[in-house]
This record gives C-alpha cells, structure tokens and sequence, in this order.
C-alpha cells in the first residue's frame, strides 16, 4: 500500500425535530498510487505505475424517529462516475434487548447514453438478542 490521499469533507445537518433529521454530505479525495496501467498485456500485469485520481461523493441522509422503537433511514450516494447507491433501513426495538432490522440495498449506473441500469440490489434481515445472566 503505498500513495497519497487528501480529503475534503463537508457536512450538513438539519433537525428541526426529534421525529426528524435530513443530512447532506460532500466528500472530495484525490491523490497518486501506484497501480496497473489503464491498458495492459497480460504479461505486463506485474508492473505499477503512478497514477493520479480524483473521486466527489454527495449524499442525502434521512431518518424518521417514528416512535422511540421504531425508526426508518435512508442513505443516498452519488459518485461521479455517474453510480448511485441507496441504503434503506428500519429498525424495530420490539424489547430493551432486542432489534430487527429491515435492509434494502441498491445500486444503479448511468450508462453513455444517460440511462440508470440497476447494477446490484440486495435485502437482509437481522435480528439481534441480548440474552443476561
């Protein structure tokens, strides 16, 4: 692992209520690495080169505090190699020690000709008990 990164993050956070919080995000990294070649043979595969890049992320995040058990949350990104992803959650307390979690992830592209095509989209559940003794 070998490189520079810098960062710049900003961050904005809005909660006029309990019930409710809106957040927006920018992130800027860039830097140098060594890395393979855009193009390369595949006997040329073992050598590096210095490269530089450049990534912008944006992102909205919102949260609904329905009651103090139940909450709902949703996380939206954008890069600027045109790719969007969205994290949706809900979370139900349904006792002190316990939680089930709803997740629906997905992410689109934007293809040459300014289209999104879903890439990947995924769902879990997960629950989680705290047992004391």
């Amino acid at each position: 692992y070998n490189g520079d990164l810098n960062t710049i993050e900003a961050r904005l956070a809005l909660k006029p209520s309990a019930f409710f919080t809106l957040e927006f995000t920018a992130e800027r990294n860039s830097g140098k690495v060594m890395a393979l070649p855009e193009v390369v043979e595949e006997e040329d595969a073992t050598e590096l080169v210095e490269r530089e890049f450049t990534e912008e992320l944006y992102g909205v995040r919102l949260q609904l505090n329905i009651s103090p058990n139940l909450q709902l949350s949703s996380f939206t990104q954008y890069e600027q190699s045109r790719t969007l992803a969205c994290s949706n959650s809900l979370r139900w307390t349904f006792d002190p020690l316990g939680d089930i979690f709803i997740v629906y992830n997905h992410n689109l592209e934007r293809s040459d000709d300014n289209q999104w095509e879903f890439v990947s989209n995924e769902s879990a559940v997960k629950i989680q008990y705290t047992w004391r003794f």
